[in-house]
């Protein structure tokens, strides 16, 4: 009986130990995320280059613009960050958004708007055609009235859908070459970001 017993404890014990172990499924795409997006090597990275981000180590993660439509096409989640190098709502963005990233020890995903979109006119018009598919609620208007992409555009992915999205700084901060946002202006703008990541976990 006591052997019976112990074999009985021997079998639930370890049915409950398998229970614990990782999915096949959910180890592959995670293996799959990583290997499906094309980084851009850190040394052609030009994250380290924006003027306000003194971080030697930050959160971002370079990636092609190709890849950031994979993020919609293959269903993967995240927080996407386009802009560049020299724009001034961009150079006050980033290192509130590399905070609120280390925060929550996260990764950004960056697409480096100086790059482009495509090789040849027709790859540019067709990666914009299918980003805009899933980001256009994003897209602000012009001058004319014409709605287009502005940077900073950051992007709250879940599961391929985008959930949340925030264009250029807070509302009531008119940009000059060498201002600042003041504390209240960056808390601001980093409760909102904190916002977004909060509607991808």
């Amino acid at each position: 009986m006591r052997k019976l017993r112990k074999l009985f404890y021997l079998l639930v014990s370890s049915t409950l130990l398998l229970g614990c172990k990782p999915t096949p499924e959910s180890q592959t795409s995670n293996t799959k995320e990583i290997s499906n997006l094309e980084y851009v090597d850190q040394k052609d990275s030009d994250i380290k280059e924006y003027s306000f981000l003194t971080d030697n180590n930050p959160a971002f993660k370079e990636i092609t613009f190709e890849s950031s439509i994979k993020f919609f096409t293959e269903g993967y989640s995240g927080i996407l960050y386009y802009g560049k190098v020299g724009c001034p709502w961009c150079e006050r963005a980033v290192p509130i958004l590399n905070d609120v990233a280390k925060d929550n020890d996260i990764s950004i995903y960056y697409i480096d708007a100086n790059k482009g979109m495509g090789e040849t006119k027709r790859e540019r018009e067709e990666n914009y055609a299918n980003l805009s598919k899933y980001i256009s609620d994003s897209f602000q208007e012009d001058d004319n009235g014409k709605k287009g992409m502005f940077v900073p555009d950051v992007i709250a992915v879940k599961n391929g859908k985008m959930l949340a999205y925030h264009v250029s700084l807070v509302d009531d901060y008119d940009i000059h070459k060498n201002d600042q946002l003041s504390e209240s202006q960056k808390q601001e703008l980093y409760n909102i970001y904190q916002e977004m990541i909060n509607q991808i976990k």
